[in-house]
């Protein structure tokens, strides 16, 4: 990804239709805890499916249980933010370890909220919201591992899938037309792997955990391919505001939405995304104007049959 000229446009939002149906799965969570393999950010079957867990109330009690005890309820705090990528320690019911303080803050901080590092009302409902959300696009994508734009994706990437559509639809504002768009050239970028190195000599590969990050040294990283040392220098900062490393997908989601409300980068042509009417100009302009590769042409048609294949999964939610 190249970088952009300085523009000024006033910033214009979309409203996001109110999701508040929730998923439920009966059982005990610790059971199906326990019949799980924990990966560090996502508890995974034996086929490398993901496990969705009961939703909770915005008071933090979990639903379909009443009253529940606080350890339950926080329990369930726990294994959202873990669904969301934020939290990776034990679900212990502790709600103000340092770990859980890192983890709300950093939930906070992506989602637009006050970063406080505490579990208020108002995080609450809208951890309780995006959980609901994420975790039936979850589904969606669980059920429909054999469509194009899918069965090629592993764990990891379906589940950055899933987190990366709820935050697109959630906090970006924009609708599934748009978010089809964006994550269209993401995956030609990326395939949603947040550690994805720019591939070379031929060698290609979506995970590069040993990479040592160097803004200087003009190879793309993430899942938009950051390249141009001031914003692979402004995505380092945004991580280490939030403890986090470059390669961390929620790290990259917050410099997402940074460069997008930035003049120095991405506002003014964000802004005129967003008015784009139909599928294919939205992507191509995305691939033009905020993507901007070097070889944009290449991989245009491909870029546009994805669009055209996540639209089709992911457009009633």
């Amino acid at each position: 990804m190249r970088i952009q000229e300085n523009t000024n446009v006033v910033w214009s939002t979309e409203k996001t239709p109110d999701f508040k149906q929730n998923m439920h799965l009966s059982g005990n969570e610790t059971e199906i805890k326990d019949s799980c393999a924990q990966t560090g950010v996502i508890y995974e079957k034996s086929d490398g499916m993901e496990t969705n867990y009961r939703t909770y109330n915005a008071d933090g009690t979990v639903i379909g249980i009443s009253p529940a005890s606080a350890t339950s309820s926080n329990r369930s705090i726990q294994i959202a933010l873990m669904n969301l990528g934020f939290y990776t320690d034990k679900i212990d019911g502790n709600i103000t370890s340092a770990s859980m303080k890192k983890a709300i803050g950093n939930f906070q901080t992506v989602y637009g909220l006050t970063k406080t590092g505490t579990m208020d009302q108002s995080t609450k409902s809208k951890l309780d919201l995006v959980d609901s959300f994420r975790s039936r696009a979850a589904s969606i994508v669980s059920e429909n591992q054999g469509a194009a734009v899918i069965k090629d994706l592993n764990p990891v990437e379906r589940k950055n899938f899933a987190n990366i559509w709820t935050f697109l639809r959630l906090e970006m504002h924009i609708d599934a037309t748009h978010a089809s768009a964006v994550m269209a050239n993401m995956k030609a970028e990326s395939w949603f792997s947040s550690n994805n190195l720019q591939d070379e000599n031929g060698v290609i590969t979506h995970h590069d955990p040993d990479y040592e990050y160097d803004i200087n040294d003009k190879k793309g990283y993430g899942i938009m391919q950051w390249t141009h040392w001031l914003r692979k220098k402004g995505l380092l900062a945004e991580a280490d505001d939030m403890g986090l490393k470059p390669g961390d997908l929620n790290a990259q989601l917050a410099y997402f939405r940074t460069e997008m409300n930035t003049d120095m980068y991405c506002k003014s042509e964000w802004a005129e995304f967003k008015n784009k009417k139909t599928l294919t100009d939205a992507t191509e302009y995305f691939l033009d104007r905020i993507e901007m590769p070097r070889k944009a042409n290449e991989r245009r048609e491909e870029r546009n049959s994805f669009a055209n294949q996540i639209y089709q999964l992911m457009y009633k939610l």
